[in-house]
């Protein structure tokens, strides 16, 4: 997988490592999942997804820290949010998170 992010743009379709397909989005524009995961399930699913969202930066994330970029899987289920710390030159940071629909 390409290490820089600034060549995807939002909605592409990267592969991992492991051949696993993911759609990439930056956190900027995660309410462009946001808009898919309430077509496919409701409104309810999408709004579960922001708040997942908050409940994995909201105790962690500080000023000076790069912009979230997310992975979700095509059938928008699971996911994954990485970051890194201290402007680009500290620790990555991934969590992964399960996207509830009902």
């Amino acid at each position: 997988m390409k290490n820089d992010t600034s060549s995807f743009s939002a909605l592409d379709t990267i592969v991992d490592d492991e051949g696993k397909e993911w759609i990439y989005v930056s956190y900027l524009h995660s309410n462009l999942i946001e808009e898919q995961l309430k077509e496919k399930y409701s409104r309810e699913v999408s709004t579960s997804f922001i708040d997942v969202q908050e409940q994995i930066l909201d105790p962690i994330i500080q000023e000076g820290e790069t912009i979230p970029v997310l992975l979700v899987n095509e059938d928008l289920t699971f996911g994954k949010m990485a970051y890194l710390q201290e402007e680009g030159n500290g620790d990555l940071i991934l969590a992964e998170f399960e996207i509830r629909r009902g």
